[in-house]
């Protein structure tokens, strides 16, 4: 190759390393005051529940791992983190014991449906995280558990008399509270997973009372409420439950 040859092929070979250089260097460029991050697409798991309604937006879910949630080997139950805030948390226990007569072991708030705006908004986002309509859900209902409670048996949440709206598709607890260090029951017991959840402050748990697809009950859910121990554990939950059609308050 002639001298002038390599000369000229130096040239474009350096040519082609600048223009490289320079476009590297400009996607590597700090953010502009103001500018944002694309935000990466998250892995989303949810209950997959009912497909007629579509969803406001998507629910991002979290399965939390540890002594909260043991039972390692089913998807039948299925936990979400952050459901409510703790200023929620700390209303709706407010409004359950301004309703209960403070010594009673036990108790029971419903919160008539429409009630309020922040009731219209905390139903929908309840059923979103259930996949259902909002007018499909059962009136929410508020539960306060102290030691000496009358802890059900183990069950079902199904209806065995014909009504209205139908079966209890799915049922979902919302912990509105955490139990003291010490306290070792107040537990949500899954007796046939063999499993239990311990309450976390803001954190719902969900599953299915039907198989989907054959409507049948399915006794893998059956659970029961542990009893507490000390004195000054109290247990406070949110209950809302799906139905297969719109459900009106009586």
């Amino acid at each position: 190759m002639k001298p002038i040859g390599i000369i000229v092929l130096c040239v474009v070979c350096i040519l082609v390393l600048l223009v490289g250089a320079v476009f590297f260097f400009r996607s590597k460029k700090p953010m502009e005051e103001g500018e944002t991050k694309a935000a990466k697409p998250q892995c989303l798991k949810s209950l997959s529940l009912w497909r007629d309604v579509p969803l406001s937006k998507k629910v991002p879910t979290k399965r939390p791992q540890g002594p909260y949630f043991p039972i390692q080997k089913t998807e039948k139950v299925i936990a979400f983190d952050e459901v409510l805030s703790d200023a929620e948390c700390a209303f709706l226990i407010q409004a359950t014991d301004k309703a209960l007569t403070p010594d009673a072991s036990e108790g029971i708030v419903h919160i008539k449906k429409e009630s309020t705006p922040w009731v219209n908004f905390l139903e929908k986002r309840l059923a979103t995280i259930l996949q259902t309509h909002p007018g499909k859900l059962e009136t929410l209902q508020l539960h306060r558990y102290k030691r000496g409670s009358d802890v059900t048996h183990p069950h079902l949440d199904v209806i065995d008399k014909d009504d209205p709206a139908g079966q209890r598709m799915s049922t979902l607890i919302v912990f509105l509270n955490d139990l003291p260090e010490l306290e070792e029951g107040g537990r949500t017991i899954f007796t046939h997973l063999n499993g239990g959840l311990r309450p976390k402050k803001g954190t719902a748990i969900g599953w299915n009372n039907v198989d989907l697809k054959t409507k049948v009950p399915d006794k893998d859910v059956v659970h029961t409420g542990e009893p507490l121990y000390l004195k000054k554990s109290t247990k406070y939950i949110l209950i809302g439950w799906s139905r297969q059609r719109a459900y009106e308050d009586d």
